[in-house]
């Protein structure tokens, strides 16, 4: 992707990219690969011309042979990207283009999902369970400052841990106490005061009764011993075993360090001086450890409007109800784009009464190298004008129409941009107000809101709970004609579970405050004078219940009444002999209702169901164990330019202001991120919730920046602080927008893009592996079966891409492979190229054992897959890699793939057999820039060659002295005939399009004989010119009254026809050497 520059006025921008290598330029319509990527546009065509190009889109070909560790960061290195050798390959002989289809995972239309379909993305299946093996959950660490109790402290999210089979506990003591030590999830555990590091904490992961595993780690990542990343497994493909050897029933995925550093650590930095509590998160139906939907392209948050009237208008001002005017979104599905890419919004200048079209430039920012890909200067809101936004950068997108199988195109502006479209808000399509609207700021991504663990009570109170809109549950107890009687029962749920039972005795003595100590309580009534007494000491025994409170009224009734306004899980219901019907009083219940939806905090408690290790082994969490500390956690967001961080300092006003997150005292300011937390923020929520629009309920945007509330600290710096503009503190409060932008010269921002997702189950090294992925699946059960499916009808239209040759690399499921092939056949005008597993086996596939190929085996899958065609090959065995790629073995396609566009390049025609010593040769595929073979897996011998070829598989032999030679050139075609041959159809291809383009010059023009003599005069020198360079060995083409008849003019037909004697390869050699008397003359 080429960089954009786009200047204001003269300037001078020196950069130095070495781009010394020097490309050909390739013509015709060369190859369609459908693979895997790091990168790039998913799920759609997409032309490369050389290998710059394709590292660039999609990134270099990965060998999945490294000593990587945290794929949940770093991504799946484990891969091998089997499409882009073979891109590479093609590339390196410089001949013709490669058009790259990049898999990601996308869903069947949901009507046509079966009953057990596996949908894009992954879940492990969240289940809290008594018993450790039945565990599946994510579970989240929460770290808070000590303190004492019954005091508050503020603590955040550290990392989450998923879990399938097992159960995770801490281990340590109990905060709140000396020297209470327990091993528990839900229950708050002081951090390890020995370690000399703070945020140490002592992990165990139960997998059965009786035995566990334990790690001790920290939370500081420039410490790298210890560092929770260095210490627990980071790898999802390690629960499943048929990935490696080992296995494990946990990984470690998102961590918070940067967070935690500023959060916990500056606030407490002794060891000791922590707590930590595990709890499962999930809120209502939806789970965090279900992250299943299709692959997302990465967003930035809404860039939202300046306030119009900053000087009079700030005490109302709120960045949330601030006007929406644009967003990006990347061109690129997945993850990718989010770790790579940053927007910029600088130059912002204000209109005037005489120009109103407020400008702005909006730059793309490599986050690694810090520089500015793309830049677009001048730009503006106003649709008429060439500077629009729109206009410049490009508003088009595509959209999958499922019912006819095809991309929409959408948008009325074509993409100028190589990395991102626009997407205009409904607010600006409506009509903004503001003449001299201008992106002032962005919204941040959606996260679950905050809640509170409160000292001496139970269950997390989302923020504001407390003091929560809506009404409480509550139940009035009242005996209208007698005190209570001896021996009845009065028994008290709250959310349907019973919290108390009252057996009240008139034998035992009264007391007035009498103290409960279990769920069941006998309540004296001996001595008792009044009724009023006894409802007192009954109100007295209920305010000692968690989550309700009681009030006596003096006379013979108590209400009950919930802590928090619920809408169910705070009812209170009271039955037992004493209550009507049948006895003495009666039970007046008030559902409560909850009109904020504050309770949905994203942790699991008790309510949610039991869980093993919860509070002294008793399978509960925290909704039934009073914590002893009271703490609120927030969870994490990306960091801003706030006062005091940059280097404990504030920012100059040429730097970029908005998301920076980083530690405070990081001075580096280039880049939007340190650490590599940034990346787990960015990243899509959990199903059923939308990280670009928070639903109210379980989640909430994280913030809204605005260049409205910027402060200017009077010591010629500038930092952020939310809510400065409605407090007329900031500098456009103070003095206006122009002030800022003009005078101060504070006019740019940084915004990140997040909520790219791949749609791949990361579980598996291979999400398509056919093997695993697809084996026994079809596209009503599988979403990678699905996705395959949909690019190979994608790539059946020849009017929606053009290619010569087409190939799959790695893929050998039948039905999908013989789709390929049957596709290609209907088009007529490209050879696939396609695999046979034979019985191999990569080491992820079989449980970190390579299994090899045999020739029996393959020969089999040729006679059970039977295919008759002529616009198909295959080759055998794999070949491995050598070089860089030392060791990996690719399929045999990517060889094929290899030798077709060397021997294109060194013939300049398709018409050559690309095999043999000449041609066939393939120590490095394609070319030079290649990859390099270092051997076939399999030494193939003549017998091996012959039963290969015997049902059409080209060999791939090892030659002492001679290397790795293709060594056959057959189609899969049965019927013997010249099109059994590779060269052949590859001939075919090339004379039908060529011969196609010139009949496309006719089309519509009068059927008449000069139109036939031009038709004929440009198609002859194609014919011609196939002979001179030995493609045909003679032709004859016919167009005149004999071919298009008077019959055919009448019904609107130009009719003629091409014979043509294809070259023929020699394949087999016969000479004889005769020995003669001595008398012989020769």
């Amino acid at each position: 992707m080429p960089s954009k520059f786009d200047f204001i006025s003269p300037d001078i921008l020196l950069r130095e990219k070495d781009e010394s290598q020097l490309a050909n330029e390739v013509s015709d319509d060369g190859v369609l690969i459908v693979g895997q990527s790091i990168a790039g546009p998913a799920m759609k065509p997409v032309k490369i011309n050389n290998l710059s190009e394709l590292y660039e889109v999609f990134g270099r070909p990965q060998s999945g042979k490294n000593s990587a560790t945290d794929i949940w960061r770093d991504g799946n290195t484990k891969l091998p990207t089997y499409g882009l050798y073979a891109a590479q390959a093609w590339l390196a002989s410089q001949t013709s283009p490669v058009t790259f289809v990049r898999l990601l995972g996308e869903d069947q239309a949901s009507s046509k999902q079966g009953g057990s379909y596996v949908k894009a993305g992954w879940t492990l299946g969240h289940t809290l369970s008594t018993t450790h093996a039945n565990t599946k959950a994510a579970y989240g660490l929460f770290v808070a400052p000590s303190a004492s109790n019954g005091k508050e402290n503020t603590g955040t999210l550290a990392a989450i841990i998923y879990t399938s089979g097992a159960s995770l506990a801490l281990n340590g003591v109990v905060a709140g106490t000396t020297s209470t030590t327990t091993s528990s999830a839900g229950v708050m555990i002081n951090s390890d005061s020995t370690s000399g590091q703070p945020n140490t904490f002592k992990l165990e992961v139960h997998t059965d009764g009786s035995t566990s595993e334990s790690y001790t780690f920290h939370l500081n990542d420039k410490v790298q011993d210890g560092f929770i990343r260095n210490v627990l497994n980071c790898n999802p493909q390690k629960l499943v075993s048929t990935n490696q050897a080992s296995t494990e029933k946990y990984f470690l995925g998102e961590s918070h360090e940067t967070n935690i550093k500023e959060i916990v650590t500056d606030v407490s930095s002794s060891a000791g001086k922590q707590v930590g509590i595990l709890l499962p998160l999930a809120s209502g139906s939806a789970y965090w450890v279900d992250q299943r939907r299709e692959a997302t392209a990465a967003k930035a948050g809404w860039f939202i409007n300046r306030n119009p009237s900053p000087k009079s208008g700030y005490a109302s001002y709120d960045a949330l109800t601030a006007d929406k005017l644009f967003r990006l979104v990347s061109l690129h599905e997945g993850e990718w784009f989010q770790k790579n890419y940053a927007v910029v919004i600088e130059d912002l200048k204000l209109g005037t009464t005489t120009s109103p079209d407020s400008s702005f430039t909006v730059g793309i920012q490599n986050l690694e190298s810090g520089l500015i890909e793309e830049k677009f200067t001048n730009c503006n809101l106003n649709a008429n004008s060439e500077d629009f936004i729109g206009r410049r950068i490009g508003t088009q997108f595509q959209t999958w129409d499922q019912t006819n199988n095809k991309y929409i195109l959408k948008g009325d502006y074509p993409n100028i941009s190589d990395y991102v479209y626009v997407e205009m808000s409904d607010a600006w399509k409506a009509g903004l107000s503001d003449s001299y609207a201008l992106p002032f700021g962005f919204y941040g991504p959606a996260r679950p809101k905050g809640f509170t663990l409160k000292s001496e009570s139970s269950g997390p109170q989302v923020f504001g709970d407390a003091i929560n809109s809506g009404t409480r549950a509550t139940n009035v107890i009242a005996d209208p004609s007698t005190p209570v009687a001896h021996n009845q029962t009065i028994i008290i749920a709250v959310g349907g579970s019973t919290v108390l039972t009252i057996t009240t005795d008139t034998g035992v003595p009264y007391d007035a405050t009498p103290t409960l100590n279990t769920s069941a309580h006998t309540l004296g009534l001996q001595g008792a004078s009044t009724a009023s007494e006894v409802y007192a000491a009954l109100a007295h025994l209920i305010n000692q219940l968690d989550d309700v409170s009681a009030v006596a009224d003096g006379g013979t009734s108590v209400t009950i009444t919930a802590d928090l306004a619920a809408v169910s899980i705070y009812d209170i219901l009271v039955t037992g002999t004493y209550i009507s019907p049948g006895g003495h009083a009666s039970s007046t219940p008030t559902s409560g209702t909850d009109t904020d939806n504050n309770l949905d905090a994203f942790v699991a408690d008790a309510k949610s169901g039991d869980v093993a290790l919860g509070h002294n082994s008793a399978n509960t969490f925290i909704a039934t164990q009073q914590v002893q500390v009271s703490s609120s956690y927030t969870f994490p967001t990306f960091r801003l330019t706030e006062t005091g961080t940059r280097n404990g300092g504030n920012y100059k006003k040429d730097e970029y202001f908005g998301v920076r997150h980083a530690r405070d005292n990081d001075a580096q300011v280039s880049s939007i991120y340190e650490g590599k937390d940034y990346l787990d923020i960015a990243r899509a929520l959990p199903a059923g919730l939308d990280i670009f629009a928070a639903n109210g309920k379980s989640t909430e945007t994280a913030f809204v920046f605005s260049l409205d509330e910027i402060i200017d600290d009077t010591n010629g710096k500038y930092y952020y602080s939310s809510g400065s503009h409605a407090a007329q503190t900031s500098v456009t409060a103070l003095n206006g927008s122009e002030n800022l932008l003009v005078t101060q010269r504070v006019k740019q921002f940084r915004a990140p893009f997040f909520g790219g997702f791949d749609g791949l189950d990361v579980t598996l090294t291979d999400p398509f592996s056919s093997a695993i992925a697809l084996s026994g699946k079809d596209e009503t059960s599988s979403y990678a079966y699905y996705s395959v499916d949909k690019v190979i009808d994608l790539i059946s239209e020849d009017e929606v891409v053009r290619y010569d040759v087409v190939s799959m690399p790695g893929l050998t499921n039948s039905t999908l492979q013989r789709d390929l092939i049957n596709n290609t056949a209907e088009r007529g005008d490209a050879l696939a190229i396609v695999d046979f597993d034979g019985g191999y086996l990569a080491a992820h596939e079989n449980s970190g054992t390579e299994t090899l190929p045999t020739v029996s085996g393959v020969i089999a899958d040729a006679n059970t897959a039977d295919y008759n065609s002529s616009y198909a090959a295959t080759y055998y065995p794999p070949v491995r890699l050598g070089g860089d790629d030392a060791g990996l073995v690719v399929p045999s396609s990517v060889a094929g793939i290899g030798v077709l566009a060397q021997s294109d390049a060194a013939t300049g025609a398709p018409w050559f057999a690309p095999a043999g010593f000449n041609r066939g040769g393939i120590k490095r595929l394609g070319g030079n820039q290649g990859p390099r073979v270092s051997q076939a897996v399999e030494n193939l011998n003549k017998a091996d060659r012959d039963d290969l070829y015997q049902v059409n598989i080209n060999p791939i032999a090892n030659f002492p002295g001679e290397g790795t030679v293709v060594f056959g050139q057959k189609t899969l075609q049965q019927t013997p005939s010249a099109l059994d041959r590779i060269n052949v159809r590859r001939l075919m291809v090339y004379l039908k399009k060529n011969i196609g383009e010139v009949a496309r010059t006719v089309l519509f023009d009068q059927n008449v004989r000069a139109t036939w003599n031009r038709f004929k005069a440009d198609a002859d020198p194609i014919l011609a010119d196939a002979r001179s360079r030995f493609g045909i060995a003679e032709y004859k083409l016919i167009l005149d009254e004999t071919t298009t008849t008077p019959d055919y003019v009448d019904r609107n037909i130009l009719y003629a026809k091409v014979f043509v004697k294809p070259a023929r390869a020699i394949e087999f050699i016969a000479i004889d050497f005769s020995i003669t008397r001595s008398g012989i003359e020769f």
